[in-house]
């Protein structure tokens, strides 16, 4: 098993590095902040579906494009001002008014909140596919970012 940053073949730890989670070498791991230390079967399993070369499907959660006005209408059919609702959600006011005037965009929980109270629909799920990387260079083993560098 190659490192995530640089290839070396040393022993490799699972590290957060920015937001990333990366199985890098003890070197690469100063970049970050060490989880665990990679079992041999664990990177494996998570590569095996790269050596089929078959595509990934991802299911990706998103709020619809109109939540803004899906909000408002239905606070205001329930006869709520933004203050009522922002105490039912125990949200700020603010919060709702840049929400409804469409210059804030809920993140998942908050839109889950705003699904439960009004029984409307804010969240959708999109499914990418990802064909998976294949390095063609050094065997079965994957890409790495130096060999990114590289490319470049």
């Amino acid at each position: 098993m190659n490192c995530d940053m640089c290839g070396s073949e040393k022993d490799l730890f699972r590290c957060k590095i920015e937001d990333s989670y990366l199985n890098v070498c003890h070197d690469c791991s100063k970049h970050g902040t060490k989880i665990r230390k990679v079992e041999t079967a664990s990177v494996i399993k998570e590569h095996s579906h790269a050596k089929n070369n078959e595509p990934v499907r991802e299911l990706i959660q998103i709020i619809v494009p109109n939540y803004s006005s899906l909000i408002k209408e239905k606070r205001e059919q329930m006869g709520l001002k933004q203050k009522d609702l922002a105490n039912k959600l125990a949200e700020k006011e603010s919060l709702i008014h840049k929400i409804e005037s469409n210059k804030a965009k809920p993140n998942i929980l908050l839109a889950r909140k705003f699904e439960k109270f009004l029984n409307i629909t804010l969240v959708g799920q999109h499914e990418e596919i990802h064909k998976p990387i294949v390095n063609t260079s050094s065997g079965d083993e994957g890409m790495t970012i130096a060999d990114l560098i590289k490319k470049k």
